[in-house]
């Protein structure tokens, strides 16, 4: 699991490198995103236009529009560059259900219980990442690369953390 900010700096970096490593991975490694929209208004648009891309396109549409997102946000709650209905439609989604859906604020319920979680979890950063294998876990907050992120695998497999 990873809980992250649309619009913090170190999220930006590490979500593609996190990517990477699922899309590397032949289907070994999943991530489950949640959401942690700490820098303002536009966080939490940007939370809602993922999510309501989820809603036109399911897990695909969602990553692809999170990787949009996060390439396109100027950070630490600045926004993105490009309008959102563009961005969504450059990236092969309806731009207008895409802003009817952030101004509905449906997905609201699942992003505020994301916070929640995180809040339980005594997260205190984002990047935070759960490396989940088997009934092990272990917690990593801040960013991490996957070579940090694959040695954790290796240790919970062997037995590590729980």
């Amino acid at each position: 699991m990873e809980y992250s900010d649309f619009e913090c700096p170190y999220c930006k970096t590490h979500f593609p490198q996190m990517m990477d490593l699922v899309d590397s991975s032949s289907g070994n490694i999943a991530m489950v995103f949640k959401h942690v929209p700490v820098h303002g208004q536009s966080s939490r648009t940007e939370s809602l236009a993922s999510e309501c891309a989820a809603e036109q396109g399911g897990n695909p549409a969602f990553y692809k529009m999170a990787r949009a997102i996060f390439a396109d946000t100027r950070s630490d709650g600045h926004g993105l560059a490009t309008p959102l209905d563009k961005l969504a439609e450059n990236n092969g989604l309806d731009g207008q259900r895409i802003i009817e859906c952030v101004n509905a604020a449906r997905p609201s319920a699942k992003i505020a219980e994301d916070v929640k979680e995180a809040a339980r979890l005594n997260i205190q950063q984002t990047p935070a990442n759960i490396v989940v294998h088997g009934d092990k876990s272990a917690m990593v907050q801040g960013s991490v690369n996957g070579t940090g992120l694959m040695q954790m695998m290796a240790q919970l497999a062997q037995g590590g953390e729980k």
